[in-house]
C-alpha cells in the first residue's frame, strides 16, 4: 500500500469520526460545528478533485472515444469519453439562403438543428456561397468526459 492509500484511510476514518459525533444526543452547537467542518471538507475535496478529473479526461481523450479504465494500487478510475456532436446554432437563419428543399435535405428539425448523417456529402454538392454560409455557422460540441473513481482494495 502506498502513502496515498494510507492518507486516504486516515482521512476516511477522521470523516467517519466527525460524522459519528453528530449523534441525535449531541449538543446542537456541536452538530453545527461538525456539519460546518464536513461541508468545508466536501468543498475542499471538490476543488481538489477538479484538476485531477481534468488530468484523467486529458489522458482518456488521448486514447479516443469510449470508456477508459485507469488503475492505481488501491482504486480505479473510469472515464467515459462521448463522441463530439456537430450542431449549427441559429440554423434557421440558413433557410432563406438555402431554400426549404435544400435546408430540409441537410437538417432534421428538432428543438435545435442537427445535421443529417449524410450532411458532409450533401454540403459538398452545394454552391460555394451556400457552403460558406453553413460553415460560418457550424459548431462542433465536444462533451465533457465523465470521470468516476472507485476503491477496489479498500473497504471502509
Amino acid at each position: 500500500m502506498n502513502k496515498y492509500a494510507t492518507f486516504g484511510r486516515q482521512a476516511t476514518a477522521l470523516v467517519r469520526e466527525l460524522a459519528g459525533a453528530a449523534s441525535p444526543s449531541a449538543p446542537l452547537p456541536d452538530v453545527v460545528d461538525i456539519g460546518t467542518t464536513l461541508w468545508s471538507l466536501s468543498e475542499q475535496v471538490d476543488d481538489s478533485l477538479a484538476p485531477i478529473k481534468e488530468r484523467m479526461r486529458s489522458e482518456a481523450r488521448q486514447q479516443g472515444q469510449g470508456t477508459c479504465q485507469f488503475v492505481g494500487s488501491t482504486g480505479r478510475c473510469q472515464v467515459v469519453v462521448p463522441q463530439p456532436q456537430t450542431s449549427v446554432p441559429d440554423a434557421g437563419t440558413l433557410l432563406p439562403i438555402l431554400g426549404a428543399d435544400t435546408f430540409n435535405a441537410l437538417f432534421d428539425t428538432v428543438t435545435t438543428y442537427k445535421p443529417r448523417t449524410d450532411f458532409a456529402q450533401r454540403l459538398l454538392t452545394l454552391p460555394t456561397v451556400q457552403q460558406q454560409a453553413i460553415l460560418q455557422r457550424l459548431k462542433m460540441s465536444d462533451p465533457t468526459p465523465r470521470v468516476s473513481f472507485k476503491n477496489v482494495n479498500f473497504k471502509p
